[in-house]
């Protein structure tokens, strides 16, 4: 039988040869020893024997038709034949290497002549083999490997260690059958082989290729607008959404946990967030451009959300937990104590809480204490499109730019001492009013939610294009409670209406400071700083580097205001009272 071009022979052919002495009669060319080689692969563990002949050793490109027309008798060629099967070097069943991918692939590359037998040429078919399959990350200083969706840390590069061996295996089985070789070459690449067998050999291969082909953290997820799929990678750049097929090259090391169906509905998820927004259209609207947006990397709003609801069951941690399910490993939470201001932080010790926010898209924190003070400049920083330096423990320091929408899902809103984040409009709550009686409770609701995930990816999409043409300028009711939450906010400011009253006299800074250390103290709040006091006075236009006080200039006053307890009349009892 023929096999054909090199093109056309298909492994299922091998079935046909089933117990079969098959002599493969090779063209004397490289695709026509590779189409031989691939042949003898696949009749592994089908033929009973197999064995290649080039008939026409001395002509180049020649084939069979070659071999007769120089001559050469019916006679002549069963000669060649009955040679082939008597000889002592035929190949066997046990000895047709495994018609495996691998095999393949080295047959493919004609390993035996393009990688040399040394260290480096391991390495470099080692990197070759498995490019998309394990390769070296500095950064974590260990191996990820390719699962056909995305690139996963591979601990100790066991994985890496596993396709050693499997490698050796089938350079041991290719070396036994390649026909491109000479005795003396086979020997020495049986030779090579035989030493892949030893460990030292194969952790040797494996090191030297570290630094082929290996990308580092800042080089995975890069594209803002790529989002993984379970079934596709969806390509969010355009004016509709563009299907992809996974790719080890795209550099994918997250996935959500959705497929991409785009007639999938999620009638439940509609009506529930109906309900838990009481029927607003306008905050409905909002909601789903936000989470729409979470499906990107673009952080061009650089706000951070409050999702607040001071009453228990409002439906906020519902839509929080299924979206974060959605987005799978696109989705992150941290402690909202990561947020808050820490005294003495030393910068050389790890981040993991803020390294594992790397390429991810939301990240929530959920319930922060009572009175706790936010880092408003780690808040900006994350908000923000500034580079962060982090690091996981025992790993290299890396850097990466924030591609999250950050969410704060809340009973209590946290102190925030700089005003200027809310000047600045990075601020945005929406509340939550429902309150779900016991009656209205539905405790199957987030299970049943997770079925409608492909429905509600979709829903999200949707908002991400209504953001695109709209804009996230917030409704009313979210300017509302963003207003309030300012005005509560400003501790400065309640100190100065409680504690201060308008007066043509000053008073020392310092004394004022006091008072406001005391007032803090007695309301159960985060002192600031007598500098970062001053200067937030200044701000306000209150504070003199020099005043007159009781006749005398003193340095440092606040101008313009008194105690309020200095605002009352002091009387002699024994005087008669006005009006008296």
């Amino acid at each position: 039988m023929t096999a054909g071009g090199v093109n056309d022979w298909q492994p299922e052919f091998a079935e046909v040869l089933c117990g079969a002495e098959v002599i493969i009669l090779a063209d004397n060319d490289t695709p026509g020893k590779k189409l031989a080689n691939g042949i003898l692969a696949d009749l592994q563990g089908i033929a009973k024997s197999a064995r290649i002949v080039i008939p026409t050793p001395d002509i180049p490109k020649g084939d069979i038709s070659d071999y007769f027309g120089a001559g050469h008798s019916n006679e002549d060629f069963e000669k060649l034949i009955q040679s082939a099967v008597g000889s002592p070097t035929s190949v066997t069943d046990s000895t047709v290497p495994k018609g495996t991918p691998l095999i393949k692939k080295l047959v493919e590359l004609d390993a035996a002549k393009r990688f040399a037998t040394n260290d480096k040429g391991s390495a470099e078919l080692f990197s070759t083999v498995f490019k998309n399959v394990s390769r070296y990350n500095p950064t974590q200083k260990d191996w990820m490997y390719y699962n056909g969706i995305k690139w996963i840390a591979d601990t100790e590069g066991m994985k890496a260690k596993r396709n050693a061996k499997k490698l050796a295996d089938a350079i041991l089985s290719y070396a036994v059958s390649v026909s491109e070789l000479d005795e003396k070459q086979r020997e020495n690449y049986l030779k090579y082989a035989s030493r892949l067998m030893n460990y030292r050999d194969r952790n040797t291969m494996v090191n030297d290729a570290k630094d082929l082909n290996f990308f580092e953290n800042t080089e995975l997820d890069k594209d803002d607008l790529l989002l993984n799929l379970k079934n596709c990678v969806l390509d969010l750049s355009g004016d509709m959404p563009k299907v992809l097929e996974h790719n080890a090259d795209l550099l994918l090391s997250k996935c959500c946990n959705a497929s991409y169906d785009p007639q999938a509905t999620c009638k439940l998820w509609e009506k529930t967030i109906n309900e838990i927004m009481e029927g607003n259209e306008e905050k409905i609207r909002y909601l789903q451009k936000i989470l729409g947006l979470c499906l990107t990397g673009i952080t061009a709003e650089e706000e951070l959300y409050f999702f607040y609801g001071a009453s228990t069951r409002n439906g906020k941690s519902t839509i929080c937990e299924t979206v974060l399910s959605i987005l799978n490993d696109y989705g992150a939470t941290i402690s909202p104590e990561t947020l808050a201001v820490k005294a003495n932080k030393d910068s050389r010790t790890a981040s993991p809480d803020i390294a594992k926010l790397a390429g991810t898209r939301l990240v929530i924190a959920s319930e922060p204490p009572k009175k706790m003070i936010f880092d408003t400049s780690l808040v900006k920083t994350l908000t923000g499109r500034d580079r962060v330096t982090a690091r996981f423990l025992h790993q290299n320091e890396f850097c990466f730019t924030p591609k999250f929408k950050l969410l704060i899902n809340t009973n209590y809103l946290p102190t925030i001492t700089d005003q200027t984040v809310f000047k600045s409009g990075r601020i945005r709550v929406v509340s939550f009013n429902k309150h779900f009686g016991e009656h209205e409770q539905n405790k199957k609701l987030k299970d049943e939610l997770r079925k409608e995930a492909n429905g509600i990816l979709n829903w999200m999409i949707s908002g991400l294009y209504l953001y695109r043409k709209e804009g996230l300028e917030p409704p009313a009711a979210v300017r509302d409670s963003t207003d309030e939450y300012e005005i509560d906010s400003d501790k400065i400011g309640r100190f100065i209406s409680e504690c201060l009253v308008k007066s043509d006299k000053n008073t020392p800074a310092k004394d004022v400071y006091e008072k406001y250390s005391k007032w803090c103290s007695d309301s159960g709040l985060g002192i600031d700083g007598r500098n970062n006091f001053y200067i937030e006075l200044k701000t306000r236009g209150l504070f003199g580097a020099s005043g007159t006080v009781n006749g005398k200039t003193v340095r440092n006053v606040v101008r313009g205001y008194i105690f309020a307890d200095e605002d009352f009349m002091t009387v002699d009892e024994n005087e008669p009272m006005p009006f008296d």
